[in-house]
């Protein structure tokens, strides 16, 4: 993909608001409650201001956090959209380690923000940006400290609540290729009342990105890229281009393997079939486990020709957000404050997904009888005694799906502190009451099944079918028409035989919203003290501890539930795919089926942190402290779990400091994977229970089946163990210089997740059908069974407590500041150069105990080595920046090991390098 160049150009308009912290000042972070400046904190964190970030990306602030090398996999409307709608991503969501959107914690103030989506994410696009005087980022254990599911890490957006005066902002943008438009506006403002006892500040943000919806202007956009090949360690998968199905076509192709007369064929407009331009075949390398040979064609996909293809999605989402942000404090006492602040926000995205394709003898497929209206003879008479067509299709004559997510959210926040003379020392204390609540809501225009297969089991009235129905002999209907008029009236037949076919009153009748909603609230009441308790030898004891009780709530609706798909009446209809029973399989519709879900949580936690300076003063020890930290955490629905963790950091001379934490950290199910409904969709997967024989060799057979989600009550909360280790080295022969670097290690027992559909058919094979987690994979014959009557038909993926996941690596941050003049006799100014690297060295995850290891280091974007660095001079009037980063390679050998349950020879992605300019 060409890099997408940007034009943004921002303007302060009335820059009265107070400037950003200076490098050299003193900057409180959130490693942990009890307060530490910068490098110097127990646990590693970067924390870098609002001014830096803008410069690193003028959109919006989660889009420059995601150029930090510890963020991967993070999704955002700058990055490629999912093609189902059942996802609720729809935004900027980040994720640390690659490791998992709920498993890092996301603070606003401090304050846990509640969830945006029913999966327990949040989408940044919610917060107010306008007034974050920074963001802190901590990539260790937090557990214990900030509460569950900090296991890999806390984001913090720190506000400036001080800030007094006006700035507004307007900049927009375009993409090298005409399309990406973006333009944002905000304003903020803020002054002191009443001498200075009082302050209020608020802010507005608009943004808007047209996003990119042809994706064919893109290199390489038009390709459709598989992984295809035996899985094994014998014959792994291959990366091929240009890739098409030769199950679909634009049109219809004919799925009959039992007939050579018929297999392959395509539609063409009038009705008529010739054979599919089935392009170049595939050749497969290396020897298949039970196949033989050296090589083999496979017969599902092919390079070039006519077959179909999943093509015209958007690259990336439109987005639109909308956000109001309002604080107010006052001072009662001089040792008394009260605050209530509020914020709003809206965020929209809108974007193309795929066109209405249906494989062949799925559950989205289609079944075309011989009474037919629209089937020409001159094929009936090649179908010999059979009864039905299988066609496979790719609806590129009707209109493609755009699927809209909106997120509406809100947070009230209200709370007093102050402080209070305790041992004879000040110890703050502190109460907020937090409500928030969002409400996520996903709309499709899509096909609704039970109208698309009435309407495609069209035939002609005889006199022998018109019956009572009144409808002239001779013309075409919906059998459903004839058979019970008053179950679908108004029903209009559909021609799907051939490109073009549909008419537009028949795509009009057969389409219909697809949609649902979740709500999310959350209420947290919380307290926190802290302060100094008395004097030690090699300093003050610091400590802080406070308590939380949290209720969380979801309610999930929807209209396209699919535990009402089996209440569908298809009796007498001959198009709809069935099972081996003779049961009606299709989903209400073709893509966005999500059931409903409700459920409650009630949280109580309380935790100390302590700060003990143990030693001071000595040879090669001039200081040395220990930051323990415990918490009780008690689930509602799983009981009770303790956190803790213990910190060390060792000033070893002015110049060096060590530091290392060990943590035992817990993140919670999130209340979609306790309760959510029942989820379905379709999905093209391998097939490793079935060989069918071609005039090559045989080879397993692809199939698109039925895959089921649903929550689970049983799940109890994942816990990791994690130790950081690391130095921080600033030389006193080089002043403003700091360099550091950190090892860390995660190890998730009992993580949360769901096997792959491939993954528990392999399970199941391993067994020889013996394993529990057969009763997940539905064939409608016994497992001894391997004939091509026996495909899987479902699989039932539910969320449990896994076997374990890890990652470890090192982390390096640089920091370099000094006045011009130093090199420059007379030149104004600062100077400063920052670099941040992280080294995966290793990160995989073991679904279940009978399954291998699969290697997730340096496996498709998740690069082993990511860096960014940045030059910025900086003046009364004048700041630059220039900064490069780059994507990391994926060109090694651990490419080639196991993976989502099979062997593959990725496609390798070179490293690319990116160079943003700001001025």
């Amino acid at each position: 993909m060409k890099t997408i160049a940007k034009f943004l150009a921002g303007t302060s308009l009335l820059a009265l608001a107070a400037p950003a912290l200076a490098q050299e000042e003193t900057v409180t972070v959130s490693a942990s409650r009890i307060q530490a400046e910068g490098f110097v904190a127990p646990t590693p964190v970067t924390a870098i201001s609002q001014d830096r970030l803008q410069e690193r990306a003028p959109s919006n602030l989660p889009d420059a956090l995601n150029q930090l090398p510890q963020f991967r996999g993070s999704t955002s409307n700058s990055q490629s959209t999912t093609w189902n709608a059942n996802s609720a991503l729809a935004g900027n969501y980040l994720n640390l380690r690659n490791m998992g959107f709920t498993r890092s914690l996301i603070l606003l103030d401090g304050v846990r923000v509640p969830a945006t989506t029913f999966t327990g994410a949040v989408d940044i696009n919610t917060l107010p940006q306008m007034l974050v005087e920074r963001v802190d980022v901590v990539t260790g254990g937090a557990s214990a400290a900030w509460g569950s599911d900090a296991v890999v890490g806390v984001v913090n957006f720190v506000l400036n609540k001080k800030f007094e005066g006006v700035r507004t902002t307007a900049q927009g943008g375009i993409s090298s290729h005409g399309d990406g438009s973006s333009y944002k506006v905000t304003a903020a403002g803020g002054t002191f009342f009443d001498g200075g006892r009082g302050h209020i500040e608020g802010s507005i943000e608009h943004y808007w990105v047209d996003g990119i919806h042809n994706i064919n202007k893109r290199q390489n956009g038009g390709d459709q890229v598989n992984n295809i090949g035996g899985r094994t360690v014998a014959s792994p998968a291959y990366t091929f281009f240009n890739t098409r199905y030769r199950q679909l076509s634009n049109g219809g192709t004919i799925w009959a393997p039992n007939n050579p007369a018929l297999q392959f064929q395509q539609f063409q407009p009038d009705g008529s079939i010739k054979p599919l331009d089935r392009g170049q075949d595939l050749i497969i390398p290396g020897k298949l486990t039970a196949q033989g040979g050296p090589w083999y064609v496979d017969q599902n996909y092919q390079s070039g020709g006519s077959g179909g293809y999943f093509g015209g999605s958007s690259l990336t989402s439109r987005l639109r957000t909308e956000q109001f942000f309002l604080r107010g404090d006052y001072d009662l006492t001089d040792r008394l404050r009260v605050h209530v602040q509020v914020n709003g926000a809206e965020a929209a995205n809108k974007y193309r997904m795929r066109y209405d394709d249906r494989f062949p003898a799925t559950a989205n497929g289609i079944r075309i009888p011989t009474d037919n209206a629209y089937l020409q003879p001159s094929i009936v008479a090649l179908m010999g005694s059979a009864t039905f067509l299988e066609v496979g299709r790719t609806g590129n004559d009707i209109p493609q799906y755009v699927p809209r997510a909106i997120t509406q959210s809100g947070q009230f926040n209200a709370g007093f502190d102050g402080e209070v003379g305790v041992f004879g020392n000040d110890w703050h204390w502190a109460v907020n009451y937090v409500y928030g609540a969002a409400l996520f809501r996903t709309h499709v225009n899509e096909t609704n099944n039970e109208r698309f297969y009435h309407a495609i089991d069209a035939v002609r009235v005889t006199s022998a079918n018109v019956g009572s129905s009144g409808q002239a002999l001779g013309s075409i209907v919906c059998r459903v028409t004839l058979t019970d008029p008053t179950r679908l009236p108004g029903c209009v037949p559909m021609n799907i035989l051939g490109a073009g076919s549909p008419s537009a009153a028949a795509i009009a009748y057969t389409r219909g919203d697809a949609g649902y909603s979740a709500y999310n609230s959350t209420q947290i009441i919380q307290g926190t003290v802290s302060g100094t308790l008395f004097d030690l030898p090699a300093g003050p004891l610091s400590f802080t501890a406070g308590g939380e009780n949290r209720f969380t709530s979801l309610n999930q609706k929807s209209n396209s539930d699919p535990a009402k798909a089996p209440l569908i009446n298809y009796t007498g209809n001959l198009t709809v795919p069935r099972n081996a029973q003779g049961q009606a399989i299709a989903l209400i519709s073709n893509f966005t089926n999500l059931g409903v879900g409700k459920g409650t949580q009630t949280v109580n936690e309380g935790f100390v942190e302590l700060l003990i300076p143990v030693v001071k003063d000595l040879p090669l020890v001039q200081n040395f402290e220990l930051n323990p930290a415990a918490r009780y955490t008690e689930y509602a629905t799983s009981g009770a779990v303790t956190t803790w963790k213990m910190g060390a950091n060792w000033q070893v001379y002015d110049d060096l400091r060590l530091r290392a934490t060990l943590s035992r950290d817990i993140a919670a199910p999130t209340l979609y994977q306790l309760y959510a409904g029942l989820q379905t969709r379709t999905s093209n997967t391998l097939d490793p229970h079935i060989y069918i024989s071609y005039p090559t060799q045989p080879a397993n057979i692809n199939i698109n089946t039925v895959v089921e989600e649903g929550g689970n009550p049983l799940l109890t909360p994942e816990k990791s163990a994690m130790w950081v280790a690391g130095a921080v080295y600033s030389p006193s022969f080089l002043p403003g210089f700091t360099v550091s670097a950190d090892y860390y290690h995660i190890n998730i027992k009992d993580a949360i997740g769901a096997s792959s559909i491939l993954q528990q058919m392999l399970d199941c094979e391993a067994s020889n059908g013996l394993a529990p987690i057969c009763s997940q994979t539905i064939r409608p014959l016994p497992f001894s069974d391997r004939s091509v009557n026996n495909v899987l038909t479902k699989s039932i993926l539910k969320n449990f407590n896994q076997a374990r996941q890890y990652a470890e690596g090192v982390d390096f941050e640089m920091a370099y500041r000094f006045p011009v003049a130093d090199i420059l006799d007379g030149m104004d100014g600062n100077l400063e150069l920052h670099g941040y690297a992280s080294l995966a060295t290793a990160a995989g995850i073991q679904t279940t105990p009978n399954l291998p290891v699969q290697i997730l280091n340096n496996v498709g974007r998740d690069a082993q080595f990511r860096s960014q660095f940045e030059v910025i001079y900086s003046d009364d009037v004048l700041t630059t920046r220039i900064g490069m980063r780059n994507t990391g390679d994926t060109n090694r050998a651990q490419m080639r090991a196991p993976n989502n349950g099979f062997y593959a020879n990725y496609f390798n992605e070179p490293d690319r390098w990116y160079t943003d300019v700001t001025v």
